[in-house]
This record gives C-alpha cells, structure tokens and sequence, in this order.
C-alpha cells in the first residue's frame, strides 16, 4: 500500500524486514548454510516448528523454491551444528541459490522416517520481498496424507482464519475415519492442504462438524477442493453441504454426493465452485462496450461512520478516469453504501485507459464527521482483473488529507512490512484502534490494528501483549507515530504502556504509559508520540560471579515430565539472580526432565550470598504442560542447600516459591512458613474404583498394550494418568468387549470433590475405537460419556445428575381437606425436586389415579401411581394448576409420596388455586421398614399437632419510573412458609397499570407465607423490544408493610428481578441461608417434641442455647 499526500517518491526499492517476534537475534542467530557462489543469491529462510509433542525432527530437511513461471533453486539442504528443527522452534537460515525472482511456492520435507514433524510456517526473504508460506500441518507417516514432504503456497499478507462447516448426509452408516481435508484457491493464491482436524469432531451421520484453521490469504475464494485420503478403515463418506467464511467473505456449496472407493462416481475428493451452469440461450447480441467493474470492501468493524459521497481517480498508462462520483454508478440503485462489512460493486463506462497503475479514493468532510475502515479494491476491465490493498481509515478526524488515499495495483506496490507490538497496562479497550507512523520521507495512512500476526481479531485486554505484522508505505527513518482509539464513553478507558515498531532491521521504541480515555488524564484518546533515544550498551556488570550446580529430581510417576521450558530465580540475602532456563545440562545432549530423571547443570551467575528461596516454574508451552518436581539441590562453593518440593505444576500453579531445609538445624520460621504453602503440601492418598461401561455398538475387542489412562480431577488436585492395564482387579488380562464392564482400582492423590474425568489414548502402535457409554467412580459418581473414543485423542466427561435417565414408580397418598370442592374434572400438576434433578409437571387427574373413581371428594384418601424420572432424594414438591384449563378447587390437608423404600411427607392444608405454585419442603420421613399402616397413623398424628396455615389479604403498590410496560406482569412472593404467585392484574382502582411515573395498587387474598423473605418481580414478554422502569415495591400484609427499593429496568432478556425487603441485613444471601437454616431447626423441634411428648419448654430451651451459639458464630 503506498499513500500519496503531494510528495514525490524517488522510484527505489525499500528492503524488507526479516525480524520474527519470538527470534531474538541473541538466542536465534542466523544460520549460514553454504557459501555464496557467483552465479548466486542470498535466501534467508525461516522456519518454525510446532508446538506439539513429538513433533520436532532430526532431519535432514530439504526446501525447494520455486518463482511464478515455475522457475527453482531446486532442493537446498537446511542444516546446522546443533538440532535447529526441535518442538516449538524458530530458526533461521542464510542460504545460496540461483536468482529466481519472487518466491511464489516451495516444497519442503524431512527424511527421518521415524519421527513426525510438524511444519508451522516457513519464511523466504529475498530482494525486497518477504514472502510467508503457511503449512500448519505434519509430516508424517502415521498422519494426515502420511507423506513427509508438502507444496505450500505464499502470501505477503498476514494469515487468515478460515471459518469451515461440514455436513455430513443421513446416507452416512459408519463413522469416517480417513483424513479429511480441504483446499481453496483464490484470485491472488491458494492454499495448501488443509486437514480438518479438530478435538472430539467426528464425521459421523447427519451431523454438522465446524473448523478454525489459519492460512494464507488467497484473495477473493474462486473454488475449493475437499476430500479425504482414503486411508482409514472406513472410506465410504456422504458429503452433503459445505460452507466457508473468510474475513467478508461467505461461500456456500451444496454437494449431496459419495467420496468413496466403491459408491456413487466412486472418486474421493470433488471440486467446488460458485459458478452456475447457464441454460441454452438464443445467440448472443451484440456486446455492450467493455466497463469498468469496481468493488469495494467496507470493513467490518463497529463505530464506522460512513458516507455515500466517495469519489475515486483511476490512472492508467494510456489515460485517466477522472474524479467521478461512485454513487452515481452503483449497480443497487437506491441501496445504503459502504456499510459494515460490505461489498459494493459499480460499472462505470469509460475509453480505455491500458493498464491501471494507481487509484485515489476519498471523500469531502468539513464537519469532520466521517470515519470509513476501506479494506480493498478492485478493478476489473475485459479480462484483467487489478487489486488495490488498502486496510486504512479515512476520516478527516484524523488529520488533514486523512479523507483520501492513492494506492498503487497489488502488482507494482513498493510497501514494506512493519512489526508492531502493542503493550495493554491496566484496562484493555474493545473500540477501534488506530496506528499511523510518520517519517522523514512519508507518512502511512491511518492503519487498523485488527488483525495480529497469526490471523486472530485483536483484542486489546488488560495486562495484554499483541503482534501486529503490516504493510505500508516506507516511511524512511519514523520521526514519531500517532495512536488512539474512536471509543467515546467510560466504558473505553485504555492504559497504553508500550509500542515497538520495527522496520528493514530498524527498532523503534515508545513509551506511553497513560490513559487515552475522554474521563482521564487530559482526556484525549489520540496522542503523538516519539521514539526513545537510543541506549548505549550497557557495560559489563561489576557484581561478584558465582558458580551454581543445580540438580534437578523429577518424579517418578508416570506422565510426571514435562517438554516445557523451566526457569528458575534464586533469591539470597545479598542479592537476586535473573531468571534464567535450565537449557544446558551436563550430561550433554541428555532429554531434560523426564520422568524418574536426574538433570544436573552448570551456571555462572550473580553472587547472591547466602540462598533464603528459590522460584521455579515453567511456561506450559508444550504438549505435556504439568511438570511433578520431587526435589532440588543447589550447591554453591562449600555450600549445598537442598529443596523438598513433591508438588504438581501445570497451568493453574505454574511456578512455585520453596525455600531450604539446613541439615541439622531446625525449622526457621520461613520454612514453617513454606511448609504451610502450596510449594509441599503433603499428598493425601486415597482409594478410586472405577468401573467402565462398553457400549453395545462396539464392534472390535480391545486387547493389551493400547496405553489407555484416565485422569480424575476434583476442587483440591488431580490424579495423575492412571493407566487401566495397571488397575485391573478381576482379571490379569486387559480386554474390552461390546455391552460388558470394567472394573479398576487405583490408590492415588486424593483430589477432594471430583470434578471431571479424562478418558485417552497416548501413542500407540495398536489403533482403537472404543465406544463409552458410562463410568461409575466409587459407585456414587456417574459419568454418562456414550463418546467413541479413538487412536491417540482424549474425551473429557463431567458429572452426570443421574446414572441413566431412568424412571422409576412414585406412589402418591393425598388427603384432601374439608373445603375441597367435589367433582371429576381434576387440573393439579405436581413436580418432584431431589437430588438427582427433577420431574415433569404429573397430573393427579383420573387417570393417575390407582383406583379409577371418577369424583375426589372431600376429605378423601387418594392414592396416585405415577411413573417419572427418578429424582434421588426428594427435597420438595411444587403443586400448580394450569390457568387455560378447566378444574375443580382443590383443598389438600397433606401428601405423601414413597419411592425407593422412602417416604417422604409435606404439610399443605391449604387451597390450590389458578395462576398460583406452592412450593413445599418435606415435615418428616418415615423409615424404610415401616409399614403402610404405620405411615398412616404417623400422618395422623403429625395432622392432629399441625397448626392450620389461613389465608391473608396482600396489597400490592408498585410504582413505575420514566420507562412504561403493557405486557403481563407477576409477583412470586417468598416467605417462611412458602411461596406463592400472584399475577398483578388488574388494578384497585381499574386504571391502566404500569404507566410512565404512575403508582398502582393491587390486593389479592391467598395463601399466608409468613415473613416475607424475598420477592421476585417478573413480566413474560421475551420477542418484542421493550424497556420496563421498576421503581419501588411496597407489600402490606395485615399490618405488617416491607419495603423493596427496585430502581432496575426490565427489558425482553432481563426480564425478572429478585428484591430484598428494605432493612434486611447486608449481604441478603448469607441471611437468607441462616434464616433457612434457623427455620429448618425450628421446624424440626416442633416435629420431635410432637412425637416424644417432651416438655416443649426445655425443647425451647435446647433451641434457645443453640440460637446464642450461632450468634456467636456468626459475630466471627
């Protein structure tokens, strides 16, 4: 991209940057290759390996490079004294080849056959270009196409995320197995292939499985090619639907066809386009004069002000358009233009120009209104098709001549490639922001920092380090940069602290540190800012060196390793070490810090004196992110300081603080101290028996040898892999098969409350497929999976409410009372809540009933069977009726359901009427041994000692603030003896209720719930946009009044609020659980002394001294 704002370029080539992010030139030298001959060039090469297991190489690794006509360097050997393709590296090589021009391709593979490699990118610098060719992919005959050698495809742009949605057809029977992947080609490039690989995402029957991979920006996406390899057990794949989103762009592609050996055109991959086969047509007329095709992306960002007076210059080598109004050439007539995340296309007719060399785009602004993110350009006349980047804001907010740009064709642009790095402080920022860097030959164009290096949306939160790789205009030595955001309110507030900007092996710092915020500081949100001066080297440091062997103990468990980089700081009473890794050890080239291993090393560091502490840890940057570290020993001269440690680092306790045990000393305070940390906290063991269930669609056995494990995790800890051919209990063979169970035993960590399970694979040579229906831990905890599980993945399961969903037989006892009203037309629903979950509304109608009489009379038994889900212990009931249906009144004295050998019984004595619920908690519950007979006379005398609840009068006054309602509106009404529902309508005084700034008043006679707890105000209107002021609520209720201070707004998503009467003590939820609790015991005491006949006095007594013991408790 190159800006113009009346300044003359001198026509030279500006030099590319070859700076990587995380290749500090200190730790990654560039590597010389071979030397230079006459007839050859300088390539610096860049290559990263991924971060996965396993997944570095020994090589030899060999790149071919090839340029647009197909011209090569043919293949060049990457190599160096040491390992330069290990797990997470970034390397860099200087390498000599024949003059090809642009690097347009390469091929790059390894020939160690037995390791994988994963390749993450590869960078070719050469002449002024800096060309990135994305893999993301292995290399490796165990996965993917299992070939070792790969063509990538390369872009000057940043890479792209590329949103892909598979749908596999109902035709499907089995589950694919065979690599599946995909490949785009655009109007600028293509990619290489993609495999769609993603964790727990199967290809099974009708299903939808949906992909995140990053590549290369191909431009406009002209056709795609998917498929599989053919190499799995099952090959046979109905492809059905397919859609891909790229930036704006969104392509859909209806395929509804077989990839298979041996079904339909019997082909495994199939190429797909937008373009639509034409239907005969009657010869041609003759053709209109060529046009000029513009279309021009808008992007897709927030607080865009757009405007529809864009005008645009195209210069060509024969001639120029002139400056033309686009709006007057709009192929949508009387459409919005330029609006977020656009294309919008226009045809202008015009002579021909010959070949586009530049454009200029832009727009008046006197009031300084308009801000427009324009993204790309392009121009297409006959044939030829030119392309304009131009990712910049214009507005003339920004500056003087920021409203217009001239940028030069794809094809003749002179930009470079800037690093930015953006340092967030305290408080991130979600609007807009907006880079521009001035220099003493140019200036760039306002640049959008929304993409970073890796393809992801920028989101600049708090505490955050982004990377940013742009294009723009050299700009010659940067005398200063401008940087802001278009947030306009509190809620952006953002700390900047640093930006780092590097260009053509120039290093640019500036320090911010300061709000850009219209609240804070001068509230500005753009400031100019200089770059520091800079430092001189910094001299030699004059501390005293000492020599440190450290010696480090990793555990022997299995899985207690870790790949990851480990550093470490020492602290002394004179002094503090850097931290530094524990990179060289002296055992040479000895893997560091696997299981059961000693690792030794050798550093020369500051003198701290004598060693208090020490600070160890790792980055988790590794497959194997937990690290168990059994011990430390440092010696230092005479000196040993040994560290006891016996801890599991992963990603939650990542680094750790441990200070010495001293031989023959006791314990000083720090070590006490340390002692009581989460540096050795001794394990608790405990006992796991887990027992796992095959499902019935297994089809193949599963033998010894396949490495499977589980890991439990719980609230204090997590196992480690505990693998299952080492937990057998009935059986010395391992063997799974269709439909049986498992059963194992593990003594480990004792994780407290099991939160999660993890059932995996790790490499093995025997492939699996093992269907999992469920997992039992200890006989209480069920996990329901019903997962297939495959070769080399993980699943991860949680905590089932229930075993299976099954159901089980409720026998409902209801009694109903004297002001029952007779009739057969019953309309009472009843819901079960325990522990397991809860039912489904249960009529108790006549066709529940056991005995099949057709009227409920008054003070009746009657007797329900109903089947429903089983809840575990119940621990209430909630009786309602449905309002749009026609029912008798009910009166019930009590209920009594038993299910599973329990009985469970709750008071009522009360009416149940329309649009009302009853919420119950069980008074009592009877043993399992007890007969039907005994459960008859305990409910009677907990009848005879029961005190009737009455009804009472509610007036209800709410007002309303400036927002009005016109939709239904109800009150739940909580208190110490249940809840009840009013609806609130109509009012007393028959007005309109809720209006702008109006009090109403309703009354209402039902259920008395004692004190009132809580409320809950609610409105069902949930599809139409509407905004309700609740201001206050006040309930009387005999002649006691509460107070609720609202002051919220209820709108279609937040649609109901819980209030607290006015002078209930602070933190409602805490009072709330020992009024509960209070109330509970209270309950209970009545119900004992009812039954052993005690003096209630000294019940209430016992209840009394409890009461002051509980104050107590709660003044701590």
């Amino acid at each position: 991209m190159s800006c113009c704002f009346g300044n003359d370029t001198d026509g030279n080539e500006p030099q590319k940057s070859i700076s990587d992010p995380s290749d500090p030139p200190s730790n990654r030298p560039i590597i010389p290759v071979n030397k230079p001959a006459n007839s050859e060039i300088e390539y610096i090469v860049t290559v990263k390996t991924g971060d996965f297991r396993n997944s570095g190489t020994n090589g030899p690794v060999y790149i071919n490079i090839f340029s647009r006509d197909d011209k090569q360097t043919n293949d060049i050997l990457l190599s160096a004294s040491d390992k330069p393709f290990l797990q997470g590296s970034i390397r860099k090589f200087q390498v000599n080849a024949i003059d090809i021009g642009k690097p347009q391709r390469v091929i790059i593979r390894h020939e160690d056959k037995s390791t994988g490699w994963y390749v993450d990118y590869v960078e070719v610098v050469v002449h002024n270009f800096l060309v990135r060719f994305v893999a993301n992919r292995w290399l490796n005959h165990l996965k993917n196409d299992r070939k070792l050698e790969v063509e990538l495809f390369g872009s000057e742009q940043p890479a792209v995320i590329y949103e892909i949605e598979v749908q596999t057809g109902v035709q499907q029977i089995e589950t694919l197995d065979s690599p599946v992947y995909m490949q785009l080609y655009g109007t600028t490039t293509n990619t290489p292939k993609l495999f769609l690989e993603a964790k727990n995402v199967l290809f099974r029957k009708d299903s939808i499985s949906k992909f995140h991979v990053s590549s290369n920006n191909v431009g406009e996406i002209e056709r795609i090619i998917i498929g599989h390899e053919g190499l799995g057990t099952i090959q046979d794949w109905h492809l059905k639907h397919v859609k891909v989103q790229m930036l704006s762009q969104r392509q859909e592609y209806e395929v509804d066809k077989w990839l298979s050996p041996t079904q339909g055109e019997q082909i495994l991959f199939v190429e797909l386009s937008n373009t639509k086969p034409q239907s005969p047509s009657p010869p041609p007329l003759p053709s209109p004069p060529p046009k000029y095709l513009i279309a021009i992306e808008t992007g897709d960002v927030t607080e865009m002000i757009a405007t529809d007076s864009i005008e645009i210059i195209v210069r060509g080598s024969d001639g120029q358009i002139s400056k033309i109004s686009l709006k007057e050439h709009a192929k949508v007539k009387d459409g919005e233009l330029y609006q977020k995340g656009n294309v919008d296309e226009f045809e202008i007719e015009h002579p021909d120009i010959g070949t586009i060399e530049s454009i200029t785009i832009g727009f008046s602004d006197s009031r300084k209104t308009v801000a427009w993110l324009l993204e790309h350009i392009s121009i297409q006349y006959k044939e030829i098709i030119y392309h304009f980047q131009a990712h910049c804001w214009l507005s003339s907010r920004l500056g003087s001549n920021f409203s217009w740009i001239t940028i030069k064709s794809d094809e003749s642009n002179d930009d470079i490639n800037y690093k930015v790095i953006i340092v967030t402080g305290e408080s991130g920022i979600s609007a807009n922001v907006i880079l521009c860097i001035f220099g003493d030959k140019d200036t760039t164009t306002n640049l959008p920092l929304k993409t970073t290096k890796d393809g992801s949306i920028a989101r600049f939160e708090k505490d955050s380090t982004l990377e940013f790789d742009i294009n723009a205009v050299d700009v010659g030595k940067i005398k200063k940069i401008n940087i802001g955001h278009d947030g306009k309110d509190s809620d952006h507030e953002w700390f900047l602290k640093s930006i780092q900007v590097e260009k053509i092996d120039e290093q640019y710092t500036f320090q911010a540190n300061r709000w850009l915020s219209t609240e804070k500081d001068d509230k500005k949100t753009f400031i100019d800012l200089i770059p520091d001066e800079p430092k001189p080297p910094t001299p030699l440091s004059n501390k005293d060196q000492s020599t440190y062997l450290i010696t480090i103990v990793t555990s022997s468990r299995k899985d207690a390793g870790t790949d990851s980089n480990v550093f470490m700081t020492i602290f002394g009473d004179k002094d503090i070490t850097k931290q530094f890794q524990l990179t060289n050890t002296k055992q040479g080239d000895k893997a560091l810090f696997k299981s059961g291993e000693t690792n030794e090393f050798e550093m020369e560091l500051d003198d701290v004196g004598i060693i208090n502490k020490i600070n160890i840890g790792h980055d988790g940057q590794s497959h194997d992110s937990q690290w168990y570290l059994e011990s430390i020993q440092i010696q230092k001269g005479s000196n040993k300081y040994n560290f006891v440690v016996k801890q599991l680092l992963d990603q939650t306790t990542s680094f750790i603080d441990v200070t010495p045990i001293l031989p023959n000393t006791t314990s000083s305070s720090e070590s006490i101290q340390m002692k009581s940390s989460r540096s050795i906290t001794p394990i608790k063991e405990t006992s796991y028996k887990v027992s796992i269930q095959t499902g019935s669609t297994q089809k193949d056995m599963i033998k010894d040898n396949v490495n499977l494990y589980i890991v439990i995790y719980g609230e204090n800890n997590q196992t480690e892999k505990l693998y299952l051919t080492s937990g057998l209990i009935s059986t010395k063979t391992f063997t799974i098969k269709k439909d049986e169970k498992n059963d194992f035993q593990f003594n480990t960590a004792d994780v407290g409350k099991i939160t999660k399970l993890v059932i995996g694979q790790n490499n093995s040579e025997n492939p699996i497929i093992w269907y999992i229906d469920h997992v039992i831990i200890n006989e209480t905890i069920t996990f329901n999976a019903e997962q297939t599980l495959n070769s080399s993945s993980e699943i991860e399961l949680y905590p089932s409410s229930i075993p299976k969903k099954t159901e089980i037989i409720y026998k409902i006892l209801l009694q109903t009372g004297a002001y029952h009203q007779e009739g057969s037309d019953s309309n009472i629903y009843l819901t079960i809540v325990g522990k397991n979950g809860q039912t489904k509304k249960l009529p108790l109608n006549k066709t529940t009933r056991k005995s099949r009489k057709n009227s409920f009379k008054t003070d009746e038994r009657i007797e329900f069977e109903l089947k429903a889900k089983d809840v575990g212990k119940i621990s209430k009931i909630i009786l309602s009726q449905n309002p749009n249906q026609h029912g008798i009144h009910w009166h019930i004295d009590r209920l009594t359901i038993m299910h599973n050998n329990e009985t469970t019984i709750f008071h009522i004595q009360r009416k149940n009427e329309k649009m009302m619920e009853i919420e119950l908690i069980p008074v009592s519950q009877s043993k399992q041994s007890e007969s039907p007979r005994k459960i008859m006379k305990t409910l009677d005398s907990i009848s005879k000692v029961a005190v009737k609840r009455k009804d009472a009068d509610y007036t209800i006054i709410i007002t309303t603030g400036e927002q009005a309602i016109e939709v239904p509106v109800s009150m739940k009404i909580r208190g110490d003896y249940g809840t009840v529902s009013i609806p609130l309508s109509p009012t007393k005084g028959g007005e309109k209720a809720f209006q702008s700034k109006a009090t109403n008043e309703f009354s209402c006679q039902t259920t008395d719930v004692g004190k009132i707890q809580q409320i809950t105000v609610e409105h069902n209107e949930k599809d139409k946009d509407i905004l309700w002021h609740l201001k206050t609520v006040q309930i009387k209720k005999g002649n006691e009044t509460y107070n609720f201070n609202a002051d919220v707004r209820l709108d279609r998503n937040d649609n109901k609020v819980n209030l607290y009467p006015v002078g209930a003590l602070s933190g409602h939820q805490r009072d709330d659980y020992v009024q509960s609790e209070l109330r509970r015991l209270r309950e209970n005491l009545r119900c004992e002394s009812s039954k052993l006949h005690r003096p209630p006095q000294l019940i209430f007594l016992f209840f009394k001294l409890f009461l002051m013991k509980f104050n107590i408790f709660l003044s701590i």
